[in-house]
């Protein structure tokens, strides 16, 4: 059964095909701030993310007839996006990590600004951890929700292989921060032993 989230899109959908042209504004706002933060996060410079957004919501709009009424959206807007930022990433080898940035409103106070960017930085290194198909995945469900199903759609893999590649991808991570958080340590014990 679909949820009336889906049904609605659908309607939009529909009636943009049908000549409402300036309805797309309400599916690009529904979905460019997650467009842009799941290509930030696959390492692409800030800058670059908002083109690719940007690119992502033109093709989107050009292809969007083919897109099937039936079928989730968001799964083929961001089949999309992941082919925006591959043929990016193919482009310009030598990108360096940026700071994967979360838009979600925080108190502005300077101790939470100091904290909120220390942590963003801490998931954006271990992000870094991963493999770029890795990467892919975990950002596809946990930063944009999608099922096991719309990610192998998104993919080309199967749900067993996305369930695979998001447990090696959590265990790699979890391997990554013990070390860190052993590093700590024994860089406290060591100053402490002074």
């Amino acid at each position: 059964m679909e949820d009336t989230h889906s049904i609605e899109e659908q309607q939009i959908i529909a009636d943009i095909l049908n000549g409402n042209k300036q309805l797309y504004s309400v599916i690009v706002n529904r979905y460019k701030h997650r467009i842009f933060c799941f290509i930030q996060g696959m390492g692409i410079p800030r800058e670059d993310a908002e083109d690719l957004v940007q690119e992502t919501f033109i093709r989107a709009y050009r292809k969007l007839a083919s897109h099937r009424l039936d079928s989730s959206f968001s799964a083929w807007l961001y089949k999309i996006a992941v082919n925006q930022a591959i043929d990016a990433r193919r482009r310009q080898k030598t990108w360096l990590p940026q700071e994967y940035i979360a838009h979600k409103e925080a108190l502005n106070t300077p101790e939470n600004l100091m904290l909120q960017s220390e942590m963003i930085s801490e998931v954006h290194a271990l992000l870094q951890v991963l493999k770029d198909e890795e990467r892919l995945v975990i950002l596809l469900r946990y930063t944009n929700e999608l099922s096991y199903e719309e990610i192998a759609n998104i993919t080309g893999l199967s749900s067993h292989q996305v369930r695979n590649r998001l447990h090696r991808a959590k265990k790699r991570m979890k391997k990554a921060l013990t070390e860190e958080v052993r590093d700590y340590e024994l860089l406290e014990a060591s100053s402490n032993g002074r």
